[in-house]
């Protein structure tokens, strides 16, 4: 009886244990997606910046005058 009952306890505190493991886990891996979906659009955003100040220097109309020597 009270062999069954250790063996009880024990399968108990197995799957508690795997659960808080299997949650921690998944937490870590949903973190893991967010975080790297974030600088990847992070990275898009600053690319698109980028190039519209690019544009706007390229548009600019430059008054070209002669030097007399």
């Amino acid at each position: 009886m009270v062999f069954l009952s250790i063996l009880l306890i024990k399968s108990n505190l197995l799957r508690l244990k795997g659960g808080l493991i299997g949650g921690l886990f998944a937490l870590i891996l949903i973190s893991g997606i967010f975080a790297s979906s974030t600088i990847a659009l992070g990275s898009l955003v600053y690319a698109y910046r980028l190039k519209q100040k690019s544009n706007s220097v390229d548009n600019q109309v430059q008054d070209l005058e002669t030097v007399n020597v």
